[in-house]
């Protein structure tokens, strides 16, 4: 395995109106990776939906909460770690719905899961917060290896 290049960090409030900027940064660091435009559309839009789980969920709406999403590059895979300084979240509680179950809430979840490779919570070294890592693996052409935003194609 390959070491992890660290492309960027971006911190913010845990504001929903600071999520244009932060897809617009996002999209920056990914563009250095040379992601196909549809994998880099789905990931920019399942990082949001995480972003804003964090904001709705862990912070419960509060805006002075703060939010760190890293992003690395290493052995054909995209990591983010988004951290947060909130409540421990159960990652118990945090399955996807079925989507026969069309109401509000834990689509979100579902959507993550359909366009990562691999979501995992890993232990807060601060002691406070949550990390939710997340993969997504790519081929040499910057194209998805496995499910999520191949749209059919293998």
């Amino acid at each position: 395995m390959s070491e992890e290049e660290h492309l960027g960090r971006i911190s913010f409030k845990s504001r929903p109106e600071e999520l244009c900027g932060v897809r617009r940064q996002l999209k920056n660091l990914l563009s250095t990776k040379d992601c196909q435009c549809e994998t880099l559309e789905c990931i920019i839009i399942a990082i949001n939906e995480a972003c804003m789980n964090v904001i709705e969920h862990a912070y419960h709406g509060r805006c002075d909460g703060d939010i760190v999403l890293d992003v690395f590059y290493g052995d054909r895979k995209l990591v983010f770690r988004l951290t947060d300084y909130a409540d421990h979240v159960d990652p118990v509680v945090l399955r996807p719905k079925e989507l026969n179950h069309l109401e509000p809430g834990g689509l979100g979840v579902y959507l993550l899961d359909e366009i990562m490779d691999e979501m995992r919570f890993m232990p807060c070294l601060h002691g406070e917060g949550n990390i939710l890592e997340m993969k997504k693996c790519l081929d040499d052409n910057g194209s998805p290896m496995h499910r999520g935003c191949d749209q059919g194609q293998e």
